[in-house]
């Protein structure tokens, strides 16, 4: 799996922040115990979006230099590279399959750029982002 590291230079110790980490860990796969201490028999777990923005938003109090742009790109390229090995899966022929995966890549950061100057559909209106793809 791929992944892009941002190194923090003051690490986030769960068992300061147990009491907003404990209620959104999951129950089975957990990277972290009850405690706060990490499950060294768990490798790659998936955690839950409110766990995730609970995490970055630790991190980026933590660090004048990580921003969550930063942080937003570095998720972003996870999801293009999931979004690859779903194209990649489809019965199309492998020219078809290049061409689709060549227009997602910088998706996410044109979409980011968008939403900084418009906030709905210039043609639809729509002002819910589950239905704008950029």
């Amino acid at each position: 799996m791929p992944i892009d590291w941002i190194i923090l230079e003051q690490h986030v110790s769960p068992k300061q922040h147990i009491e907003r980490i404990t209620p959104l860990v999951p129950g089975k796969y957990s990277p972290l115990q009850q405690n706060g201490n990490g499950n060294q028999s768990c490798y790659l777990a998936l955690i839950s979006d409110a766990l995730g923005s609970v995490l970055v938003e630790l991190a980026t109090s933590m660090e004048k230099d990580v921003t969550l742009e930063q942080i937003s790109l570095a998720v972003e390229n996870v999801t293009n590279d999931e979004e690859e090995c779903r194209i990649n899966k489809l019965e199309i022929e492998q020219t078809q399959k290049e061409q689709i995966i060549k227009s997602r890549i910088g998706q996410g950061v044109f979409r980011q750029n968008v939403e900084k100057i418009e906030n709905s559909c210039r043609m639809t209106k729509l002002t819910n982002k589950n239905f704008l793809i950029a």
